[in-house]
């Protein structure tokens, strides 16, 4: 059983294989998971999350490639996340880390960052490094209708590829930006007026 703020290191050792971890949560937390691959064993491995509720109802996955879930979690109780190679290579193998923490009460070291910004300005430019596994997390308020962009650049001279998603309140993906440059953009016209979060 994982608490908020901790994390796993593991692996996916043969093909097939499920890794299972648990972890209570109340009504309402807002659930970030993020995973990554470590080490490369056998094929193109790289990480993909289901969660599921005490009923045992999935509530969110990852989308391909990108190894995160951010949740609100709607059920009290006993939760459960599965760790599994991706579909696009079901059968690799590799090591990987998990780190879990609720960003309605940070206790983990990734930096939760309030963007209190007009739009209708620039928002400044924000430098940061970033760790291995984890995501920074960036919140704003915004309207409906309301296109957000936001760009991101590499500086890395370890060939990091940075990883943004943009979430809803309710936990529903809007746009990500993966690719095998160094630099992209999340671009997103904001379905309804409220709070959003940004995962880098």
């Amino acid at each position: 059983t994982l608490g908020y703020g901790e994390g796993v290191d593991s692996s996916i050792s043969k093909a097939g294989e499920q890794d299972k971890y648990t972890f209570i949560a109340s009504v309402n937390d807002k659930v970030v998971i993020c995973c990554a691959p470590y080490k490369r064993i056998q094929g193109y491995f790289y990480p993909y999350l289901e969660l599921y509720d005490p009923n045992g109802v999935m509530t969110a996955h990852s989308y391909p490639g990108c190894g995160l879930i951010f949740a609100v979690t709607q059920t009290a109780g006993k939760h459960t996340i599965i760790v599994k190679a991706d579909a696009a290579d079901a059968n690799a193998e590799g090591e990987y880390g998990l780190r879990l923490k609720n960003i309605n009460n940070p206790v983990y070291d990734d930096t939760v960052i309030m963007l209190d910004t007009d739009f209708s300005q620039l928002v400044p430019y924000i430098s940061r490094t970033l760790t291995p596994v984890g995501a920074d997390t960036y919140i704003f308020d915004a309207s409906l209708n309301q296109t957000v962009v936001f760009d991101f650049d590499s500086a890395s001279l370890n060939g990091t590829i940075p990883f943004c998603a943009l979430y809803d309140m309710t936990g529903k993906q809007l746009s990500i930006s993966y690719s095998l440059s160094t630099n992209g953009e999340v671009i997103a016209t904001l379905p309804a007026t409220g709070r959003y979060y940004l995962f880098v």
